[in-house]
């Protein structure tokens, strides 16, 4: 098993693409779409900059899509899609979807089914995540914010064991 370097998704895939390696689990979430979705990344959330966040996720996406293509050629590759609630950058009230949520869902729509149709690529699927990992009980903020680490142990066991499952 080896690692990737934290905060460097597109450079983790890039030297997966030349190292020889059985198969990748990619597990994002989505500070990997923009640092900004993060709770650790504090600011840049004013209403005018929302636009300019849903196209950077859109960028990334798109970027990690072209980058597992030739991985996926070779070996298998695995995905989970971000679990946890990205950063309250949106100006709606919680209960609320707003375009902004409503845009990178879709984003990610689009990007779960471009992968989902790419031969060699698994992507978990979100309902059986929830089944064994309900979201209420998944982020762990204190964690996250003294290491980068956002799971709760027991939702990262439920993770792994699903991802190991599809790998």
């Amino acid at each position: 098993v080896r690692t990737g370097l934290y905060g460097d998704l597109a450079g983790t895939l890039r030297q997966v693409a030349v190292d020889p390696v059985d198969a990748v689990v990619l597990t994002l979430e989505w500070p990997d779409l923009d640092p900004r979705l993060s709770i650790r990344q504090l600011g840049g959330w004013e209403p005018e900059r929302i636009p300019e966040m849903l196209e950077e996720a859109r960028r990334r996406l798109a970027r990690i899509a072209e980058l597992i293509a030739p991985i996926a050629a070779r070996i298998p590759v695995v995905i989970s899609l971000p679990g946890l609630p990205p950063a309250p950058a949106a100006f709606q009230p919680s209960w609320q979807q707003s375009p902004f949520e409503a845009g990178l869902h879709t984003a990610l729509a689009h990007f779960r089914g471009e992968m989902a149709a790419t031969a060699n690529v698994s992507v978990l699927n979100p309902n059986e995540l929830d089944r064994v990992s309900p979201p209420a009980s998944r982020h762990d903020v204190k964690a996250e914010l003294a290491s980068g680490f956002p799971y709760q142990i027991a939702h990262a066991d439920a993770l792994a064991a699903l991802l190991a499952r599809l790998a």
